[in-house]
């Protein structure tokens, strides 16, 4: 059996947001274990969830489809902070860790986005995750280093399981 594939109906989100609202909820955060930017509907979604109040909107992306006419649009409908989930200071490791070669374009996506936080939207954040793996092994200093010019916030953690393990 195939189960559908297809993305949360507008109404659903709606609900849910104005329900989180109701209960006290004031931040949300548009990402999951897929790609947030694959869905043509989300500046959509966060400007609902503006107008319904929402203090702070954030979203984790892969960076790849992060180009800057989108976030500029997203930052328009009301998105405070984007977080590049990258892991990797190379086109190599990058490749191992997420089985494509999208370094450059996600690097530029990054400089792009940071960019335009500067120029127009200086109370935006723009941070970057960064899992270290046994395949990504680097030091916390070069980490931070290569992305320093390119974001207001670089955080690095070693990979491990729901246990903490």
């Amino acid at each position: 059996m195939t189960r559908k594939k297809d993305f949360i109906k507008p109404k659903t989100v709606e609900k849910a947001l104005s329900e989180c609202y109701n209960l006290g909820t004031r931040e949300v955060g548009f990402y999951a274990t897929g790609e947030p930017l694959i869905n043509k509907k989300l500046e959509k979604y966060i400007l609902l969830a503006k107008n319904i109040g929402y203090k702070y909107i954030y979203l984790t992306t892969n960076g790849i489809l992060a180009d800057k006419d989108r976030i500029d649009k997203l930052f328009q409908n009301g998105l405070d902070s984007l977080k590049f989930s990258i892991n990797a200071i190379d086109s190599e490791t990058y490749k191992t860790i997420h089985g494509t070669d999208n370094f450059n374009i996600v690097v530029k996506n990054l400089q792009n986005a940071y960019n335009l936080k500067k120029e127009k939207y200086k109370d935006k954040r723009i941070s970057v995750s960064y899992i270290m793996t046994k395949y990504s092994i680097e030091s916390k200093e070069n980490i931070q280093e290569f992305f320093k010019n390119i974001s207001d916030e670089v955080i690095v953690d070693m990979a491990k399981n729901q246990g903490g393990l």
